[in-house]
């Protein structure tokens, strides 16, 4: 089954889900931030990891050539501070304030400049699914150094329209997203929401090759980097590829090439549990290896497509 037709299943059996109590505003709202600073807190422990590693070392340098760079999602900065050492302007955009904040101090601390727009202006939670409303950013992006925007890609056509004021961009980088449990409670432009973390990956991967293919030079690349595990024939890569070209379909983008990065394990203690896509029935639990699945894609130029 492609990524798409699992969309549209998982899509809906999470609109069959009843709908949630009505909540006073002022605890929903309480509640949600508190359920980001608590995935911030865990999320740093595997950023952690990856960066001791040398994980987004990795990442990084398939941008090598490639200045200015859109990050979908900052997490809790660790790749967007490894971005900017190798020599990166970056416009990075997250929905989670904790994760802003927390990540516009590390990059502060580590010697390099971070400006951030937080940029919602209304929150509806008088009812389940909370909706968001997000302003204009205020600033053109950074020459040097970081600029972090409050945004939500699958949300915010505001965003979408500044980006491709201020662009074109080089490359775009969409590591490893994920988010908090309560994100099941946003309305997305589209007026679904996403009740499971691989369905809100899947979603934001879609729209990030529509965003890309909007935004980037001809010649720019996107890079793609999900949890996944080693290919063990040469069927398996080719079906990553395929997962992949079938998003890009839509677009300009073509699907070049896919690498893969062993990972010990996606267990980390105190960590966000990171959930693979699909692991294969045939593969017992003690013969999976457990990898990064790195996919590039380029935005070629509409002359040479004639």
């Amino acid at each position: 089954m492609g990524r798409k037709s699992r969309q549209k299943k998982e899509r809906r059996q999470s609109e069959e889900q009843p709908q949630q109590p009505k909540h006073t505003p002022e605890k929903a709202i309480a509640a949600f931030r508190a359920d980001e600073a608590q995935y911030l807190t865990r999320w740093a422990t595997n950023a952690q990891q990856f960066q001791g590693n040398h994980d987004y070392g990795w990442m990084s340098s398939f941008f090598l050539g490639y200045h200015k760079i859109l990050e979908v999602g900052t997490g809790a900065g660790h790749s967007t501070l490894q971005l900017l050492r190798d020599g990166h302007s970056v416009v990075s955009v997250e929905h989670n304030q904790a994760c802003i904040k927390a990540a516009q101090s590390l990059i502060r601390s580590h010697g390099f400049g971070a400006e951030v727009d937080l940029r919602v202006r209304a929150i509806d939670p008088g009812c389940w699914p909370f909706h968001f409303e997000y302003a204009v950013p205020r600033n053109a992006p950074r020459a040097s150094g970081a600029m972090i925007l409050e945004a939500d890609v699958l949300n915010d056509p505001r965003l979408v329209e500044w980006l491709r004021e201020v662009g074109p961009f080089d490359g775009v980088a969409c590591w490893l997203v994920g988010s908090h449990g309560l994100r099941s409670l946003y309305m997305n432009e589209d007026g679904t929401t996403v009740r499971k973390p691989t369905l809100y990956r899947l979603q934001v991967q879609n729209r990030v090759y529509e965003l890309a293919d909007s935004i980037l030079r001809p010649g720019g690349i996107l890079h793609v980097v999900d949890r996944g595990t080693m290919p063990s024939d040469e069927e398996k890569k080719r079906s990553l590829l395929e997962s992949h070209r079938e998003q890009a379909s839509p677009t300009s983008l073509v699907v070049e090439s896919a690498d893969w990065r062993p990972v010990e394990s996606f267990d980390t203690p105190g960590g966000v549990k990171m959930e693979p896509g699909e692991v294969s029935r045939k593969d017992p639990p003690e013969r999976v290896e457990w990898a990064f699945e790195s996919v590039i894609s380029r935005k070629l130029d509409v002359g040479m497509l004639k």
